[in-house]
């Protein structure tokens, strides 16, 4: 129910719900996007993040966030989702290679701050202090990752709801005693 007003507060209209395939799947992220598609937001999910996201996810979501005219990122769940996010957002308006910006010194000042879109977190950690940082951290091939801070990367704002926290804590309870 936050998103139409906080997809407002930061001037986007066709926000990208990026996510992973199984919180994909829970009936929240339904929620989140009949409200606000009631609300006359044009969402889409993307749902192709694995654990540990690799380059490839980020390629395939961008190409979805270009193709899809899409204004921001709303991501949802994880670490995983919520790093595959952050970092589509950095590359949705870049001309420059992912890799290119791999540096934890400087990665930030070789991107164009105009390319990246705001980004919304709605993190489903289980923890009781939730700090979402200005990093993006991917794996790539071997045992290498790209790590990069930047403050534009840090998520304005973050949503979190009791409803998603006791969600992912029965699921959590359920699916580990299962």
């Amino acid at each position: 129910r936050e998103f139409p007003e906080i997809c407002s507060s930061l001037g986007i209209r066709r926000p990208l719900l990026v996510t992973d395939p199984g919180v994909a799947a829970l009936p929240m992220v339904e929620d989140a996007v009949g409200s606000a598609g009631a609300a006359g937001l044009a969402v889409a999910v993307f749902a192709d993040v694995r654990a540990n996201p690799v380059g490839a996810n980020v390629d395939a979501g961008v190409r979805v966030y270009r193709a899809g005219g899409h204004d921001g990122i709303i991501a949802m769940g994880g670490g995983s989702a919520l790093d595959a996010g952050k970092v589509i957002a950095f590359m949705s308006g870049q001309s420059r290679a992912l890799w290119d910006f791999e540096g934890v010194s400087d990665g930030c000042t070789r991107a164009d701050p105009e390319g990246i879109a705001p980004i919304i977190a709605v993190p489903m950690l289980m923890m009781t202090d939730i700090r979402i940082p200005a990093m993006m951290t991917l794996a790539a091939s071997g045992s290498s990752t790209l790590s990069s801070a930047c403050q534009r990367l840090m998520p304005r704002p973050c949503a979190a709801s009791t409803s998603i926290t006791t969600t992912s804590a029965s699921l959590m309870a359920t699916s580990a005693w299962a």
